[in-house]
């Protein structure tokens, strides 16, 4: 069956509101997509009917909650193909799925190891790391910049070393757009018994991820990019280097066995969960996935592929436009550009009049646009509930914006 994106437009009820007396055209999905009327009605069910502390009642609500909330952790693991269900830890995000890691592996690094990035990193892919190794010691590499995608892996090869702990790299550009060559990188990576971190926050709606096939130890996403609440993330660990790893936090959930004199700790992913866990966001998420396994990310890809195809074309159509184009096979919905002339933020605030809202700045990619030469971009990012009516759209106010200017 062919996607049809108005059929799918009727999941999100938001697309139905007027921004400036004008119908919405949400292109700002690289920063947070819509919500899915599954995930919002899976969260108003639960805090309506079904609210207890999970894991720690022996009433009805609270073994049913702790059933549902486990039940979450094995979709995640079915989308993802974690080879176990203990693999994946629940977080509020990819920033704190990071942040987990860099934390927990401080402990394990010492005085002279390496992390390395790539130089395309969103800023919560590099302060983590920077933390790390201001406290131990550790130096920060960077892969040097190229806009052909394709160099990545030899120039990989070529910066790592004997001192090599970890690379870290995203898996699309939320700035750009391209895919990395993850697939060559970790390979790279496990020929050296280096570890792999990839930060796969725009990734899940535009290929099929499996986590096993790629061979990454770590592997992070967010909730609230994939149809779903904010403050409820992922992070997938492989399952011999969380037990090596200690916790990130401490509290409730996280113990075996607490005395004055010692505390012994649950076993992964309860390790890394300590505290009352975001039980709504974990349920609304998991229908979220079902509902994107539904759907086929194949067929969002496709659609969304064409959509960036003809926004590319009409943007270089107009003469004052300035595209930020990049040698790679393939490409999540993101176009970056500029207008001669214009500040970003002036042209966002100006399409924000139409009642289109993009993104505009530097996209928390600040040492990327020093590499680069400019302040920023603007960022449109487009999902599978976008139409072609509504990029034909923001061509024709660009072109009265490019009046203006």
């Amino acid at each position: 069956m062919s996607f049809s994106p108005q059929a799918f437009r009727q999941n999100f009820p938001q697309l139905g509101q007027r921004v400036n007396d004008k119908a919405l055209i949400y292109f700002d999905n690289a920063a947070s997509t819509l919500k899915h009327a599954a995930a919002i009605n899976r969260s108003h069910s639960y805090n309506s009917y079904e609210v207890s502390n999970v894991h720690r009642g022996a009433h009805t609500l609270s073994r049913q909650g702790t059933e549902n909330y486990e039940a979450a952790r094995k979709v995640v693991q079915r989308f993802i193909g974690a080879e176990h269900d203990s693999e994946i830890v629940f977080t509020r995000g990819t920033t704190e799925s990071i942040n987990l890691v860099a934390s927990s592996l401080s402990g394990l690094l010492q005085t002279g190891d390496e992390i390395v990035l790539s130089p395309f990193e969103h800023h919560s892919n590099i302060v983590p790391w920077q933390i790390l190794c201001e406290k131990r010691g550790c130096e920060l590499k960077v892969l040097d910049y190229s806009n052909d995608i394709h160099k990545l892996s030899d120039i990989l090869q070529k910066v790592i070393s004997k001192k090599t702990r970890l690379v870290s790299f995203l898996h699309y550009s939320n700035s750009l757009g391209h895919r990395m060559p993850v697939e060559k990188m970790v390979e790279i990576c496990r020929e050296n018994q280096i570890m792999t971190l990839i930060d796969g926050a725009q990734a899940l709606l535009s290929e099929k991820v499996d986590v096993k096939s790629l061979g990454c130890d770590f592997y992070c996403f967010s909730g609230h990019k994939l149809f779903a609440p904010y403050g409820i993330g992922v992070l997938y660990a492989r399952q011999s280097i969380l037990e090596k790893m200690p916790p990130y936090q401490s509290g409730g959930s996280m113990i075996d066995r607490v005395t004055f004199g010692k505390t012994t700790y649950a076993d992964s992913p309860q390790k890394f969960e300590a505290g009352t866990p975001n039980v709504a966001g974990a349920l609304a998420m998991a229908s979220a996935l079902n509902a994107i396994e539904k759907d086929g990310v194949q067929n969002y890809h496709k659609h969304v592929d064409q959509l960036r195809q003809r926004l590319l074309k009409g943007l270089r159509a107009i003469p004052i436009c300035e595209l930020y184009e990049f040698h790679a096979d393939h490409f999540c919905g993101v176009v970056s550009f500029n207008m001669k002339g214009a500040h970003s933020s002036d042209v966002g605030t100006l399409l924000d009049k139409y009642g289109v809202a993009v993104r505009s700045g530097h996209h928390c990619c600040q040492p990327l646009m020093d590499l680069m030469g400019i302040a920023g971009t603007v960022r449109a990012s487009l999902a599978p509930y976008n139409t072609q009516a509504e990029v034909d759209f923001f061509i024709e106010t660009l072109k009265k914006i490019e009046e203006f200017f």
